[in-house]
């Protein structure tokens, strides 16, 4: 058998629009009988295309014109098989009559998808005693068989048609793929281009016709191809909202199924409620070409809510000047937390488990947590700040040496006066203070919320001396 590359070197051409190769297999062919070996008896001599089951040439109107032939190893035989023991040929060039053709036909085993892409192909060789060669051998699918009155060319636009030179009689196959109108279930081989437009040579056998042979046709319908690919991120949203997918643009169609297969809808866009974490599989395709192709990607569509945050501190309550705790977020979720100074949410203090306050009022702080797009609600707290009393511990005072004075204290709830150095009391608002020298005492008071101030009072001691007589010369 030829190899291909000898072929080419031989023809000396480029083949654009179909592929010659010599594989013999045809899976799933609905073609009946492809090899023309299944007969109602053998043959004996030209046009007896009713000895083959199931393959036939169109209506002529005529039974001289338009004789397709069968031929079989069993008696009538013109060159050997491509395959098994029959073969078809039939003429597709005359040249002293414009347009003479001869063509074999067959009922398909089953019509052809609309939409759907199929292989269709023939082993072609010519017949040793043909005087020219040409291109153009054409398979045709129709929904009825077409005629060909008195042998004349059928006007039709063949689906498989080869643009090379068969120029001897070693088979060769021809081949293409093509997508169905939807309903084809008859097959025509033969010629559909007139005269003019065939590239016709001479073989220098003398020969006034061309004569081509039929064997091993397949047609079958082709799998489309399967790739998986990236059309759309994974996606995070931050509650149970509606969600819609959209699929990339330039696609034929596309559709949408869950993970069991179960279908969620068809075009570019899903529109799909979240159930916390799901997983959307998205079939899109390119229906335009021959095989289809469909892109298939799973896609993980998650919910995270993220819990507000927990706030830790030893405690809210300070006294104004304290030092004051930080702040900790916490949460099992190991997000990322930022503080705000307003439940809006507009102004941001800080990042981090810990914030750092030292406020003067009394002032409430807010925090979330970020997991990864998603912002979750905030967690308040409240730092109360409260004002220091004013303590007040009285005037200062002078007293004579062995006198006493009562103090006074104001501001607070109790009280805590220092030194104690002569004091009736200490803990009290209003010791007794008999000091023997100048004293200045120290008050400290709390009040109610445990805060504390203080203030200071002098005790002025004077010493009172006697009247000292000191004589002189005259005394």
């Amino acid at each position: 058998m030829l190899h291909i590359r000898t072929f080419l070197l031989i023809i000396g051409i480029m083949i654009l629009s179909i592929n010659i190769v010599f594989s013999q297999s045809c899976m799933n062919n609905i073609v009946p009988n492809p090899s023309l070996d299944d007969t109602l008896y053998c043959p004996t001599g030209n046009s007896q295309m009713d000895a083959v089951l199931d393959w036939d040439k169109p209506l002529t109107g005529s039974p001289t014109t338009g004789t397709s032939d069968y031929f079989n190893v069993c008696n009538y035989n013109s060159i050997l098989p491509n395959s098994g023991t029959g073969y078809a040929g039939f003429y597709t060039y005359i040249n002293f009559i414009p347009n003479a053709r001869e063509y074999i036909q067959v009922q398909l085993n089953s019509p052809l998808i609309a939409d759907e892409c199929y292989e269709a192909s023939m082993f072609v060789a010519l017949d040793a005693g043909s005087g020219y060669a040409h291109d153009s051998i054409g398979m045709y699918f129709s929904t009825i068989a077409p005629p060909s009155p008195g042998g004349s060319m059928i006007a039709a636009l063949p689906q498989v048609a080869s643009t090379v030179l068969i120029l001897d009689s070693n088979w060769l196959q021809i081949t293409d793929t093509f997508k169905a109108a939807g309903g084809e279930e008859f097959l025509t081989i033969g010629v559909f281009t007139s005269d003019v437009n065939l590239n016709i040579v001479s073989t220098g056998t003398g020969g006034l016709g061309t004569k081509y042979m039929i064997d091993d046709v397949c047609v079958y319908q082709i799998d489309e191809d399967t790739l998986y690919s990236n059309l759309l991120s994974d996606t995070t949203v931050c509650d149970y909202s509606p969600f819609t997918f959209i699929a990339p643009a330039g696609y034929t169609n596309y559709s949408w199924t869950d993970i069991s297969g179960l279908s969620l809808g068809v075009g570019q866009t899903l529109t799909l409620n979240p159930t916390g974490t799901d997983q959307i599989i998205l079939h899109a395709y390119e229906s335009n070409s021959c095989p289809k192709t469909v892109h298939i990607d799973t896609v993980n569509l998650n919910v995270v809510l993220g819990n507000a945050p927990a706030i830790s501190t030893p405690t809210q309550e300070y006294c104004f000047g304290s030092i004051f705790n930080d702040l900790e977020a916490i949460s099992p979720s190991n997000g990322n937390f930022i503080w705000y100074a307003d439940s809006m949410l507009a102004t941001v203090i800080g990042a981090g488990d810990y914030l750092s306050i030292a406020p003067s009022i009394s002032t409430t702080y807010y925090v979330t947590e970020t997991l990864g797009s998603c912002e979750s609600s905030y967690t308040s707290i409240d730092i109360t700040v409260y004002p220091l009393p004013i303590a007040d511990a009285g005037s200062d005072e002078i007293i004579d040496l062995g006198s006493s004075t009562v103090l006074t204290g104001t501001g607070g709830i109790s009280y805590a006066w220092s030194p104690s150095t002569f004091l009736s009391c200490t803990n009290c608002v209003s010791p007794v203070a008999s000091p023997i020298n100048t004293t200045t005492y120290t008050l400290i008071v709390t009040d109610s919320n445990g805060c504390t101030s203080q203030d200071m009072v002098t005790i002025i001691v004077e010493t009172q001396l006697q009247d000292i007589f000191i004589p002189n010369v005259f005394s």
